[in-house]
This record gives structure tokens, sequence and C-alpha cells, in this order.
């Protein structure tokens, strides 16, 4: 270091590439300054930047930089002034072989030289992109270089000035705002992924995919390769900390994939251009994602983990390719429409909710036993608003911050969903406490984003306080039933193609005397059997049956009292008392299986009742075994 340069110094020459647009080694030739512009420099200078060598040529490595494809001044019109035959000619000889255009000036033409030949400074000037001053200083030369000639060269070009000082006018030169110009004329923008608050950019990841549209990817050094939704389609992907470049209203722009402590992307522009160009660049941006998304139209399922970094996030995606639409869920139809109603009104109601004073979400509540499809119909909710799913897994959560801290990294039009809530309840788990849980269903967490629809799953509303589902919690409820006739048949049709069916009056005989099996159950049976419908619903009416004839006798195993439970009407979504005497329920389905059936057999229902009606029942278990 040089204790009286008051120039920023830097311990190497890569080092000092890797912060610089333009490299000018000055040094004298030796064994430690052989090639010492070689490949790792040139790669920390970066192809766009220029090389201008004042010494020898051994300086730099030129056959690493000719297999590079690192051009000494990439494309410029390099303009000599002075002497073709002596300096001049030295120069533009090596210029030459690097692919540049060499005009130049004299105080007259050469007839010998080959170059095209300007009559003044300023005409030369006027087209170029680097003046180099090669001639001896005499009064015709002296401040050669003057405001008229700058002027015309413009202040984005470079001044070489390889004769005597006083060739150029440094006074009007003002040397120090030139050489700010030259030393900084770029601009640098940086697009986090995450904000201070680690909430994800959404400019972050529209710049993302804009990039990884554009036919430069394929030309950086290094680019990714990923399968796409269909079997033949490959998406090219940015590499972390390549550069792709983009053109715009004829500026030149660069971007780079930074991924150091953290994910960014990098907006390297020039000055003279920020202000003409920028504003319109971004908007552009916005547009083309915008119509990528439209035509991709892919929906993303979004998955918390446990101990990851966070300056990648907490959340992990995948195509979310669930091919359930509302069309294909098993539902009865005016309950299916009412729900696509609801959801095609919130999602016009930005501005009456906000003229309400509340925020813009909708809550439901899918409850019912398991297999009658509450996870479908989220996939199917998905398809049907084009939203991206996030899965809070509770388990997964450290406490009611984590959950928050989860919660303001979800994103907009997104689907928050939360599956077997009632378990989680129940369990009383020590993590994410019960007004944790609360607040993220209507706190003020809750309203750090807009155009969200937030779904919770539970087998049975039973024994959950019922603060937790009270309206403004939860909007609407939806019961999702064990199957019934109705279900059967809309199965029927999907999984088997039949609209009718000679057996459908024996199965919604057994439908009409209780027997019943989940959707799931249902569908997996005609799933296994597609090839023969008939013994598919045979098969089905079998199910029933054993299904039937288990519930009955559990019934009667664990209620000798014959009292009603308190179940929950499907149709009226009221709780009402069903009195069921049991021994009717069995009377009920033995009718129907004697009906069937060619065996004749007695059972001695009145012996049966009248022990059942019994105060003091026999205890041994094999008499209600015998039933």
């Amino acid at each position: 270091m040089k204790p009286n340069v008051q120039y920023p110094y830097h311990k190497n020459v890569q080092d000092l590439a890797a912060n610089s647009d333009a490299l000018i080694p000055c040094c004298t030739l030796t064994d430690e300054t052989y090639h010492v512009v070689n490949k790792d420099v040139m790669t920390a200078l970066g192809k766009d930047s220029i090389i201008v060598n004042i010494g020898r040529g051994a300086l730099i490595d030129e056959k690493e930089l000719i297999i590079s494809a690192f051009y000494l001044i990439r494309l410029a019109k390099v303009k000599l002034y002075g002497k073709v035959f002596s300096i001049g000619s030295r120069v533009a000889k090596r210029l030459e072989a690097f692919g540049c255009s060499i005009p130049y000036n004299s105080r007259k033409m050469k007839p010998n030289v080959q170059y095209p030949y300007h009559k003044n400074v300023q005409d030369l000037a006027a087209n170029s992109d680097v003046l180099i001053p090669c001639c001896t200083l005499t009064n015709e030369t002296y401040h050669v270089v003057n405001e008229d000639v700058m002027t015309a060269l413009g202040k984005d070009s470079i001044i070489v000035n390889v004769g005597r000082g006083a060739l150029i006018d440094e006074k009007e030169l003002k040397w120090w705002r030139f050489f700010e110009e030259k030393c900084y004329l770029y601009q640098f923008y940086k697009v986090p992924k995450f904000n201070e608050y680690m909430q994800e950019n959404q400019l972050y990841r529209k710049v993302h995919g804009y990039l990884n549209s554009l036919p430069g990817v394929e030309d950086s050094d290094f680019t990714n390769l990923y399968s796409g939704n269909k079997s033949t389609e490959i998406n090219l992907v940015l590499d972390s900390n390549q550069v792709v470049l983009d053109d715009f209203l004829g500026a030149r722009l660069y971007w780079m994939n930074e991924e150091t402590s953290s994910k960014s992307l990098i907006l390297k522009i020039r000055k003279k251009d920020k202000r003409r160009i920028l504003v319109p660049y971004l908007q552009h941006i916005h547009t083309v994602f915008d119509g990528i998304e439209q035509k991709r139209k892919e929906v993303r399922l979004f998955v918390n983990v446990e101990t990851e970094l966070l300056r990648n996030g907490r959340w992990r995606s995948i195509p979310f390719t669930h091919p359930a639409t509302m069309d294909t869920v098993v539902m009865d139809t005016d309950l299916k429409n009412k729900i696509k109603s609801d959801l095609e009104n919130f999602l016009k109601s930005k501005q009456y909710y906000h003229r309400l004073g509340r925020v813009w979400k909708r809550s439901f509540l899918l409850y019912g036993p398991s297999g009658t499809g509450k996870s479908t119909f989220i996939a199917a909710i998905a398809k049907f608003l084009h939203y991206d799913v996030y899965e809070f897994d509770l388990n997964k959560i450290a406490g009611d911050s984590d959950l928050k801290f989860l919660m303001l990294q979800t994103s907009n039009k997104s689907l928050i969903v939360i599956e077997d809530l009632d378990r989680y309840l129940n369990a009383k788990s020590t993590t994410v406490s019960f007004p944790g849980i609360s607040n993220f269903m209507d706190g003020i967490f809750s309203c750090c984003g807009e155009e969200r629809v937030m779904v919770f799953t539970m087998n049975s509303k039973e024994n959950i306080d019922p603060t937790i589902i009270r309206p403004g919690r939860v909007d609407v409820h939806i019961h999702f039933p064990l199957c019934d006739f109705s279900g059967f048949k809309i199965l029927a049709s999907s999984h088997l193609g039949l609209k009718d069916h000679k057996l459908f009056p024996q199965v919604e005989e057994i439908f009409q005397i209780g027997a019943s099996l989940s959707p799931a159950e249902i569908g997996e049976i005609m799933i296994s059997n597609r090839t023969s419908p008939s013994r598919a619903i045979k098969t089905v009416i079998s199910a029933l049956h054993s299904n039937n004839a288990s519930r009955v006798a559990r019934r009667l195993c664990g209620s000798g009292s014959g009292r009603g439970s308190e179940e929950l009407d499907c149709k009226s979504g009221l709780f009402c008392r069903e009195n069921n005497n049991p021994m009717k329920e069995l009377k009920n389905l033995y009718g129907f299986l004697r009906n069937k059936s060619s065996r004749k057999t007695s059972i001695d229902f009145d012996a049966a009742e009248r022990e059942n009606q019994n105060p003091n029942p026999n205890p041994n278990p094999s008499a209600h075994a015998d039933c």
C-alpha cells in the first residue's frame, strides 16, 4: 500500500477486478507480473467490463482471453488520433485482433492505412466509444481534446491518453466529475427474497419468474434444468451467482442471482438509462409475469418445515397437481352450488369488505368422519379459486410466535389450511396454545394479508370449545356426512358410468334401515371392481350389510337402557334427539335379510326385547354375542 495515495487499496488483482468495471494494467513486465491478468481475474472482472492494457502484452494471458471469449473492448468503436505508423499503429493492430472498429484522424489521410478516416477530431469523437490520443504534443495538438470533442464523445465513453497530458483540456474535463462518471457508470438495485420481517417479497417472485422466461438464461454459464408439468416440458432456471442479460427500450440491463447470506436478485443498469426506463421496465416485468401465470395456471402446495435456515424461509413448495375439481366432488348439488356462489362473491367483494371495515378473507369449517371428502374438497376449492395452498402442520411449530411468523410468510390469494384441528385441541399440546390458535384464526396477525381463504377440518364439533368456532372466526360450517343413497348414485355415475341399475333398489333399501359407509370406502370398492359394475354394486351391498350388523351389535352391547343418542341432522344443521330402540333396528335388519334369503330362520325377538327391558340383565357377554 502506498502511504501517500488516497485511493482505495486492494490486496490482490482478483479482488480489484471483482470491484471494477474497467481494468488498466500499468505495471512493468516481470516474472511476478507475467500473465497477472489470468483466467481468475477475467472471471472476477466479468465479460461486460473492459481491459485497457497500457503495459506490455504479456501482462495478460491472451490465450485464455481468447478461449474464454472475453473481449478486450467488446465490439467497441475505438478511435485513434495521432501517428498511426508509430504508437497508434501498434495500438490499432492489437485492438483489431479483438474485432474492434478502428477509424482514425491525422493531419492527412494515410494512403497505406485501411482504417476509415475522419477529417477532424470532433467528428471522430462523435462516432466513438473510446478515444485514444497517440500524437505528440505541439501547438497544434495542445488541448486538442477540448469541450467540443468531449461533448461529441459523450460522458459514457472512455478517453485513454497515450500521449502527453496537455493533449486534453483537463480544466474543461472537470476530471473529478468525469472520473466519478467513469468509475460509477452503473446503478445497482437489490430485490431481496424476504423483507426485514421475513415476509416474502412478491417482487422477487415476479422478477425470478420473468428472468427464467428470458432467452438469455440459455446463454448463462450455469443454468438448472427442471422437468415441467408436462412430460415433454423442460424449465430453465438461473443458477446462483449467474448473470442474465436483458434489453428494454434500447438499454442493456444485467441481472445476477445472488445467493450469499440471503437470496437476492441484483439489477445493474446504466445511470444514464435509469430515469428513463426503470419504472416502465418494472411495470413490464409485472405484465409479463402475470401473463406467464395465467398461461401456466399452476397451483402450488406449501408445507412448513421444522429446522431450516431462515434465509431460505420456513415454507417449501411443490406443484399442487391434485385432480379434484368442484365438478368431481361428491356432494349435494344444491349445497355445492351455494358454496361456489359464495366463493365467487368473495372474489368480487374487496370494496365491500373494506367499506365494512373488515379484512378481505373468508373462513370455512369442514367437519365429518374420516373418508367423507374434506381434503378432496379443499383441493377442489384451491383449483376453483386458483389459490396456492399453505398447509400448517401444528406439530412442527415451536409456539405462538412461530405460528405468527409462519403466517407472515404466506402470500395473498392463498388457501390457509389446518387439518384435524379437533385432535390437536383435544390433545392439549403445550406448543401452540388455545389463545394462539384463536388469534391465528381472527387476530391481528390474520389481518396481515388479504384475499385469503382459511379452511379448518374436524372429525366432530363435539367437545370443542364453542369460542373457537364462533361467528367471526368461522364464517361457514359445512358438514360432510357418511354416504347416503343419493351420494351412492353420484359415485356410481362417476366411478362406474351407471345412471341406474337393477340392484339400486336393494342399495336404497339397506340405506333406509340405517346402514352407512364413507364415500371413500364405497369409492374404493367401485374402483377395485370397475370392470364389472354388477359385482361392484353387490360388493357394496355386502359391505353395507356387514357395517349395519356391526353397528347394531355395538348398540346392543353398549346400551341396554334404550336411551337415544344426540346426533347431527345433516339436512337442517341442527342438533336433534332421536329415540331409537336397538331391538327395533335389529328386527328391521332381520326382516330385510329374511326377504333376501331362502333359508328359514327363527329368532325370538320378543324374548330378546324382554331381556333388553329387564332391569337386571344377564352380565354374561355371550348373550350379546348371540344377538
